[in-house]
């Protein structure tokens, strides 16, 4: 028996657009520019890089507006993979993503972070860490109170950035 329901609109346009900027562009653009000048060399294999990362972005994101259109469903990727190769592929997905990927990002996050504000007020290691631990305590628990929440605070940080 399927029952219909419908989930809550808790983001406004503003959030769910800082939740995509957040996502494609991050903090990767901050932290990542030296290294790629470092190992490319001159300024034509710089912007190759760049606008080869572009390129790349640009095609994911039509590939997931065509999965979103075709599926229009809610669960995102897992949905897809479902739907493309099976229940066990989605699974085992889902469980990757919850105990590896998303905890992964959201501690090198945190680390990254705290990272920063350690070299802006010349912390030692110790404050460094209980930092990052508190960072990524405050993450996590904004995004188990509610989307809305997170998104205001996605915004914020976009804004910040």
């Amino acid at each position: 028996m399927e029952t219909n329901i419908l989930l809550k609109k808790n983001l406004n346009i503003w959030m769910a657009l800082s939740l995509v900027v957040g996502m494609v562009i991050g903090s990767g653009v901050f932290f990542k520019a030296t290294p790629v000048a470092k190992y490319s060399g001159s300024f034509v294999f710089i912007f190759l890089a760049w606008l080869l990362g572009g390129v790349m972005s640009l095609c994911g994101a039509l590939v997931a507006a065509e999965f979103s259109a075709r599926y229009p469903h809610t669960g995102g990727l897992y949905v897809y993979l479902e739907k493309i190769y099976g229940d066990e592929i989605s699974f085992l997905f889902g469980w990757m993503n919850t105990l590896i990927y998303t905890p992964a990002i959201l501690s090198a996050l945190s680390v990254l972070f705290a990272d920063q504000v350690s070299i802006m007020l010349n912390l030692n290691q110790i404050i460094h860490d209980i930092l990052a631990i508190c960072i990524l305590t405050v993450i996590v628990t904004i995004n188990v109170i509610g989307n809305k929440y997170s998104g205001a605070f996605q915004l914020l940080a976009t804004v910040l950035n």
